[in-house]
């Protein structure tokens, strides 16, 4: 039995048994060695660039991605600075489970902002969605550029997705939920308003589902005590009868297809960003 041994800048080097990890998770554990070989399509590495689509704005740079909802009537209560912050699963990396194929990025964001569009294009909201997912990364790494990707930019909202490179390095859900921990804090300490995500399943490597569940009751438990708002992101995606991800959501087993990260949108959405917006956009009115 030959051992793959995996490190990255931040981690060190860890043998793991071939036969325990299936052929796909080996080769997204390869492929996320860090530094990345090269960013997902949409996420540019040259001088930051501007395109309009009617009233909407796309920015490209190499400091995340972002689409701005401009609006004429707005002023500085309504405007809505929201950042996505999170791993691969945030920039929306899907592959075929080959080891040097990447599909096109597919990130939640997007998803987000076409519902935005839809539904407060004729409100006094000008909104702002800001992708701060950064390949292969963990939640230590989160907490580390917590300041500037997100207290620099002085958003009204971030959704914090992180955990799943945690446990494939074999950090225990307690280690990770403290980073989780922190960055719900330093939010609220900052006057920004924290959506907490549960991270999804995995297919291929059934081992790899019960610390997925453990920190996400923990998860769950924190925003349940402390009315912190939440987004399930392991039951959206989830096959409920094997607790294993969709296939019908996965490319790879650990990343998601494109129908799986337009699912992920559809629930950030509805379950937590929606009624916040409306929130925003009624205490406006008064």
């Amino acid at each position: 039995m030959i051992p793959l041994t995996l490190c990255t800048l931040d981690c060190p080097a860890r043998a793991i048994a071939s036969s325990e990890i299936s052929p796909a998770i080996q080769c997204l554990a390869i492929r996320s060695i860090r530094p990345f070989p090269r960013l997902a399509k949409g996420i540019a590495v040259g001088p930051e660039e501007t395109h309009d689509i009617n009233h909407f704005s796309r920015s490209y740079g190499r400091h995340g991605q972002g689409l701005e909802l401009a609006n004429s009537k707005s002023n500085a209560r309504s405007r809505v600075r929201i950042v996505a912050l999170g791993d691969s699963l945030t920039v929306g990396f899907g592959s075929d489970g080959g080891l040097f194929y990447e599909q096109e990025a597919n990130p939640y964001t997007d998803v987000l902002i076409g519902c935005i569009r839809l539904d407060f294009a004729t409100s006094a909201l000008s909104v702002e969605v800001v992708n701060k997912g950064v390949n292969g990364d963990l939640t230590e790494q989160m907490v580390s550029r917590f300041d500037s990707d997100v207290l620099h930019l002085s958003p009204r909202i971030v959704i914090i997705l992180g955990g799943s490179n945690d446990l494939g390095w074999g950090l225990t859900p307690t280690e990770v939920f403290s980073n989780l921990l922190q960055m719900y804090t330093l939010s609220l300490k900052n006057a920004i308003t924290p959506i907490a995500c549960t991270v999804p399943s995995i297919l291929g490597y059934d081992a790899g589902i019960p610390p997925r569940l453990e920190l996400n009751e923990l998860i769950r438990r924190h925003c349940q005590r402390t009315e912190l708002r939440i987004v399930d992101l392991f039951s959206a995606t989830v096959d409920h009868e094997s607790r294993r991800l969709d296939p019908r959501y996965s490319s790879d087993g650990l990343h998601l297809s494109a129908e799986g990260y337009g699912k992920m949108g559809e629930a950030v959405y509805e379950e937590a960003l929606r009624p916040l917006l409306s929130e925003i956009a009624e205490q406006n009115l008064r």
